[in-house]
């Protein structure tokens, strides 16, 4: 079976729900914000 995802976790909620949240949040920012706000510090 090929894997969408570039990690493999087998448990109902675990690190894919947060690699998918996080990812979703960083998308959010950047497309509401640009990538200047992603890039500040």
């Amino acid at each position: 079976m090929i894997h969408p995802l570039p990690y493999r976790d087998s448990k109902a909620t675990g690190a894919a729900d947060f690699y998918f949240a996080i990812n979703a949040t960083f998308r959010f920012i950047r497309e509401t914000l640009g990538t200047e706000a992603l890039q500040k510090t």
